[in-house]
């Protein structure tokens, strides 16, 4: 049986099944756009170096990026065309150590960029828009996964003399059967490879000794969320004491062990959410809070959360022992700011960023050289127009790593500072916010671009009317019925 799964979860579909499966797709990607406008909006993302050297601000298909040390921008410097991303940033992550800044995204580019002098040092190309990338703990391997469910890796190898040698050409390492993949994170002690995807699952799989030959083991399944996991994480620090902690579509934050696949506590976040206005849909149905993002402090017990509802922040600390999920405080913003993405820094703030970028549809036919560089172009200068909002959120009660062993919630630990106490001040302000001072665009940018995210990741629910039109519909029915229809006479 365990070899039957894993022969289901790790081939690629084929033949008429995958030109089912792709049709399936471009039905949801055309529903999608009928029901929202917010389509071509996608959110801004934040990134913190290790080692506190620099911050990153993704928009659209431009990197926002400023040296905290030396309190400079920092410009990017390209190998092709030095032009940067062609499309949306939908993915950035820093090695373990602070080397490497990878980013990817629309473009089906991964950009490896050298962050002594932010000088691009590797493109990948890959097949599919990009949808997750990380790095493995050991920074000798950057995996990332695609919107129809594969995940590569690409191997890295630094040279005595201190070079990269970068492999240009990805290797498969195992596939999520044309479910978009969410998050991809590999566990504290190099074991497991953890991805989740839009069809409800988290799945745990075997990180191999030489993993250009694939990951064909899978651990387990963490199954429980009742909609699409939008992110993953671990808590803790300790080699083997990690637990995982995932959001989704359907308000909750869930703890797990990731070994076993066990649920130990779920975390449900709607009624801390109800202050930011109505929860019905157009419909008239009830809709549901989503996680948007996460992030851990450098402590390894304290959460923090987004949803799309919440103009703030969630903060939410793990009982290691009683393993479970203890709410914090529910910190609010002063502004009206959506944030989409946020990340703790070494001191233990955190850095939230809320907009958008508008996004450039550029079909499924093949571009001509000059439309390729149209389109490039076009995406830069609407990153350069984007504006977003930096929020800095300050411990203000000095969180020790045993703390989590009590639980203890003695009130508010966390509260945002004023603009003029940023470090770097205006300078790193106007580097990582744009040229526009309209907070409004930034908020109404953020709301489109998280309703965007959540409509590209929600599974559509059919009548039983609808389910059974849709199979007359599908491609390898037909063909077969066609098939069947010419070899055999018509029988009543």
């Amino acid at each position: 049986m365990g070899s039957l799964l894993n022969f289901i979860f790790t081939c690629k579909p084929f033949g008429d099944l995958e030109v089912a499966a792709m049709e399936e797709e471009r039905e949801d990607d055309c529903a999608i756009q009928h029901h929202s406008s917010s389509n071509s909006m996608a959110p801004a993302l934040i990134a913190l170096h290790p080692h506190a050297h620099c911050v990153v601000v993704a928009v659209g298909a431009g990197l926002r990026i400023f040296d905290l040390k030396n309190n400079i921008p920092i410009t990017t410097k390209d190998d092709i065309k030095h032009i940067g991303h062609g499309g949306v940033i939908r993915a950035l992550k820093f090695e373990k150590e602070g080397k490497f800044l990878a980013t990817a995204g629309d473009d089906k580019k991964v950009k490896f960029w050298n962050t002594r002098s932010f000088q691009c040092i590797k493109t990948i190309h890959s097949s599919k828009k990009v949808s997750a990338i990380t790095f493995s703990h050991c920074s000798q391997y950057l995996m990332f996964a695609d919107k129809f469910g594969v995940v590569y890796v690409v191997a890295i190898k630094i040279t005595e003399e201190g070079d990269e040698n970068i492999n240009p050409e990805p290797v498969q390492l195992f596939g999520h059967c044309c479910s978009i993949i969410t998050g991809l994170e590999c566990s504290p002690e190099m074991k497991f490879v953890i991805s989740s995807d839009r069809d409800f699952k988290i799945r745990v799989s075997d990180f191999p000794k030489e993993p250009t030959l694939g990951a064909h083991e899978i651990h387990t399944f963490c199954l429980g969320h009742t909609n699409f996991v939008s992110c993953v994480a671990f808590l803790g620090k300790d080699e083997g004491k990690a637990l995982l902690v995932s959001g989704g579509g359907d308000s909750t934050i869930r703890l797990w062990d990731y070994q076993t696949g066990n649920l130990h506590d779920t975390f449900v976040i709607t009624m801390l959410t109800e202050q930011s206005g109505s929860c019905e849909e157009s419909n008239g149905t009830k809709s549901t809070a989503s996680v948007v993002g996460m992030a851990v402090a450098p402590s390894g017990s304290v959460l923090a959360a987004l949803s799309e509802r919440l103009e703030g922040v969630l903060l939410l600390r793990c009982d290691f022992l009683a393993k479970k999920l203890i709410f914090m405080q529910k910190l609010l913003f002063e502004e009206h700011t959506c944030p989409t993405s946020l990340q703790f820094d070494q001191a233990g703030n955190i850095w939230v960023v809320a907009g958008a970028a508008a996004t450039i549809d550029l079909g499924d036919h093949v571009l001509t050289p000059e439309e390729i560089t149209m389109a490039e172009t076009k995406a830069q200068a609407f990153s350069l127009a984007a504006f977003a909002r930096v929020i800095i959120v300050r411990s203000t009660v000095a969180i020790s790593p045993t703390d989590h062993l009590h639980a203890r919630v003695d009130g508010s630990h966390y509260a945002s500072i004023q603009d003029k106490d940023v470090p770097g001040g205006e300078r790193l302000l106007s580097t990582l916010q744009g040229s526009q001072a309209d907070l409004t665009i930034a908020m109404c940018a953020a709301e489109a671009a998280k309703l965007s995210m959540k409509n590209l990741l929600s599974k559509r629910q059919f009548s039983f009317e609808q389910r059974e039109l849709r199979k007359c519909k599908r491609s390898d029915r037909i063909l077969k019925g066609s098939k069947h229809n010419s070899l055999q006479p018509e029988t009543l």
